[in-house]
């Protein structure tokens, strides 16, 4: 059984803690966002939560919400339709042995291929 506390960003296996994928990639890249501002880091955070909180409502209603990120939905819809894209589940947290968990974005299909979809945003400020 996998927890997750979204305060500490801390997963358990069976109430053991386990890193998660974030935790290992800062470890691999340790400066990677030395010399960015936190308030500019918490900004893009908040910016790529809001973006994938839509794109998950989307594919679960179809619906584009209106909110500040209308435009990104969009495109995303763009490109899922042109890839044939096709969500099986969204969100969910996985484990591999007792090394590392994370959440996926999507798991489903690209053109009729099985693919886990990872969603990436880039901001500028």
């Amino acid at each position: 059984m996998i927890e997750y506390i979204a305060e500490t960003h801390t997963y358990l296996k069976d109430g053991v803690i386990i890193p998660s994928v974030t935790q290992i990639i800062h470890k691999m890249m340790p400066n990677k966002y030395s010399g960015i501002p936190a308030r500019i880091l918490e900004k893009a955070a908040a910016y790529g939560d809001l973006v994938h909180e839509s794109i998950e409502d989307y594919n679960r209603t179809g619906i584009v919400p209106e909110n500040e990120v209308e435009n990104v939905i969009k495109r995303y819809r763009t490109i899922a339709e042109a890839n044939k894209i096709t969500v099986a589940s969204q969100e969910e947290i996985v484990s591999y042995k007792d090394m590392f968990a994370g959440r996926y974005d999507i798991l489903g299909s690209v053109k009729e291929k099985p693919a886990i979809i990872d969603i990436k945003t880039t901001s500028t400020y």
